[in-house]
């Protein structure tokens, strides 16, 4: 962590539209910078893979952060505040 404090809710000027706009600038400039290079090597690769997933609800997240390995953000998981419908779009 890295001390500081983020109140996740207020609003903000983010929107959905904004959100993937950035996303897609960011990936068309990742692929306009690398095209015609030779794809890097891949030395190893995971043992696991993420066979399932369990929809959570949201009052569940303190609990689930609280028990996570010290790796696993609650920050990054405060920027994706995820509704029981909008999980089950995700499925």
């Amino acid at each position: 962590m890295t001390g500081h404090h983020h109140d996740v809710t207020e609003s903000t000027s983010h929107t959905d539209e904004g959100f993937a706009d950035f996303f897609t600038k960011k990936i068309d400039d990742i692929q306009a910078t690398t095209a015609g290079l030779m794809p890097p090597q891949v030395i190893s690769q995971a043992s696991a893979s993420m066979a399932t997933f369990e929809p959570f609800m949201e009052v569940e997240v303190p609990r689930i952060t609280a028990t996570s390995p010290i790796k696993s953000s609650v920050e990054c998981l405060a920027i994706l505040p995820l509704t029981g419908q909008e999980l089950q779009t995700l499925q």
